[in-house]
């Protein structure tokens, strides 16, 4: 992969599929909507109602983690962070986004790092450090397309976009997929 940054996020396997705990799965809350009164099998699985571990969102699903990114085969970064899953009706996913915190309470208050080689501020300075950084699985061709259409108008003056970067993903030691690293938009 010396042509990509390759990514290895690091956590305990309970973060992501703990059926009560972890954001990666249905989980106990899937399986005992499945078996109320409430449940419609009728129901769009795109939905983003909630129902899934994955679907919940806020401070109390965002799990421990450790980060490191590598350039050319070399570290360029490692630190520990909070991740959360991102996105709406693409939780769905196989693959899933995270949002990657930098955060005091797990060592850094930002990643001190230029993800990002061509993305400057307003006022044309390098961004050099991030709060937070997304990382978005490239389930489906849209995610390219996506990266596309930014490439297109990324060069024109005053227009506010998000920059991109290929990646892969390594999650817990396992080739989790092709990834794009992006500029959280909050």
């Amino acid at each position: 992969y010396e042509d990509l940054t390759t990514i290895s996020l690091v956590t305990n396997p309970e973060n992501l599929f703990d059926p009560d705990y972890g954001i990666y799965v249905t989980g106990t809350q899937y399986q005992n909507w499945k078996k109320s009164p409430q449940y419609d099998p009728g129901q769009n699985p795109w939905d983003k109602n909630g129902i899934c571990n994955y679907y919940s969102r806020g401070k109390e699903w965002e799990r421990e983690a450790s980060v490191t990114f590598f350039e050319k085969g070399k570290v360029v970064l490692e630190q520990n962070i909070g991740i959360r899953l991102k996105g709406a009706s693409t939780r769905n996913n196989p693959g899933k986004s995270f949002n990657l915190l930098a955060k005091k309470k797990y060592g850094k208050e930002i990643f001190d790092y230029a993800f990002l080689p061509d993305n400057y501020d307003i006022d044309g300075n390098l961004i050099k450090s991030y709060k937070a950084i997304s990382i978005r699985s490239v389930y489906e061709e849209g995610r390219c397309r996506d990266k596309f259409a930014i490439e297109l108008v990324n060069s024109r003056k005053d227009l506010a976009t998000s920059n991109m970067k290929n990646a892969v993903l390594f999650l817990d030691g396992e080739y989790w997929g092709f990834y794009i690293i992006e500029e959280k938009i909050d």
